[in-house]
């Protein structure tokens, strides 16, 4: 059944972004829309995401995909740039019987660049982000009679953080928001105590994500 589930959610991942890149290509910036052309103003949002986790460490090798959220705040510093910061919580399925599920809370900020000057009701970027991920592991109860999971805890890493996608106006002050993420993250995904070799020390995770964002027009 997991093997099923997977196989679908990777046809999806293939498919949803196929469609996103074609409404970016298609979608054209209406001229005068005139909402946040202007250094100063701030945007509160989040969005949903479901995403894959590959690497060559215990994380790669042991989970497969999952749904997320992602809440941010974001500051508008010129037309072209805006600082963000985020607040991520993703789980991955586990691909065999010993572990259960896999759940990652980030923290990380950076720079979020437009390809236009906002200003239009379609609003292209691209952005950069770096910071840290705190990442919990459910495994079965081993302990005989008790009932849930025992959860270890891997130590927090670093984590760099790629985006692009689009805010699509719906009113003055909302706007959906479609995009691709993706992921770098150190360390061997491995609990306390635990000793195994071969296992590398990097991992990659891809997101598709929808969202709505709110901007505090001045």
């Amino acid at each position: 059944m997991l093997r099923m589930t997977s196989r679908i959610a990777g046809g999806w991942l293939r498919i949803v972004p196929v469609m996103i890149l074609i409404a970016l290509g298609a979608a054209r910036p209406a001229a005068g829309a005139g909402r946040i052309d202007r250094e100063g103003v701030y945007n509160l949002g989040g969005w949903f995401q479901y995403g894959l986790i590959e690497g060559n460490n215990a994380f790669g090798l042991d989970f497969s995909d999952g749904p997320g959220y992602s809440l941010h705040f974001r500051y508008h510093m010129s037309r072209k740039t805006a600082f963000v910061a985020y607040f991520d919580n993703q789980t991955f399925d586990a691909t065999g019987d010993t572990l259960v599920d896999m759940r990652m809370t980030a923290v990380h900020a950076g720079v979020r660049f437009f390809s236009v000057p906002p200003g239009g009701d379609v609003l292209r970027y691209f952005e950069l982000s770096a910071g840290f991920y705190r990442p919990e592991i459910k495994r079965p109860n081993t302990i005989e009679g008790s009932s849930g999971e025992d959860i270890c805890f891997p130590g927090e890493a670093f984590m760099m953080h790629a985006g692009a996608g689009a805010e699509i106006f719906l009113a003055q002050a909302w706007a959906i928001e479609f995009g691709l993420h993706g992921y770098g993250m150190t360390g061997q995904g491995l609990c306390p105590h635990e000793i195994e070799e071969g296992e590398g020390n990097f991992s990659v995770t891809g997101q598709v994500v929808i969202g709505l964002d709110y901007f505090l027009l001045r």
